[in-house]
């Protein structure tokens, strides 16, 4: 029975060209969509903490503590993102405000089927790339290390070095 099935599967899985219907595929990007907002909102609930001197919190550390700066932020939902979607590439950004007061700030960056998303702790819901150019320009970015990654990425973007005070 088992070579039957073995078989049949094989068979079946040869003819099918790995595509779903539309309506599938729009149900898994809605997924995706939903789990980075869960997490977003998630991460988000917990208490903002400028540190004196800077300790970057592992995620365990984040969620006892239910409270950090930007990058214990972007850290804790890094793991978390990786644990819920592993197929996905993740970078920790570096980037500055555009604004007056020039500030470093640090976020996740996600890349999803229809583009890159920014989970900032400022903000209630993911950033799409376009709206968080408009208020930040990037210092550096690191790729998350991903081995489940659906492909291998050689670079983000060409890396910049980072020479300044955080935040």
């Amino acid at each position: 029975m088992t070579d039957f099935v073995d078989r049949r599967l094989a068979e079946c899985l040869e003819r099918w060209d790995g595509q779903l219907t539309q309506d599938v595929e729009d149900y898994c990007r809605n997924i995706e969509h939903y789990t980075i907002n869960r997490v977003q909102s998630y991460v988000f609930s917990f208490q903002y903490r400028r540190e004196d001197t800077d300790h970057w919190k592992t995620p365990k550390e984040f969620l006892a503590d239910k409270e950090g700066d930007c990058e214990d932020f972007a850290i804790c939902a890094g793991a978390m993102l990786q644990k819920l979607l592993p197929q996905r590439l993740l970078w920790l950004v570096l980037c500055r405000e555009t604004g007056d007061s020039k500030r470093y700030h640090a976020v996740l960056r996600i890349e999803l089927s229809n583009g890159m998303f920014y989970l900032n702790n400022k903000y209630r819901i993911p950033s799409t790339e376009k709206a968080f150019l408009l208020e930040y320009e990037v210092a550096s970015v690191t790729m998350w290390p991903n081995p489940d990654a659906d492909r291998e990425v050689d670079s983000a973007e060409p890396e910049q070095v980072y020479h300044g005070e955080n935040e």
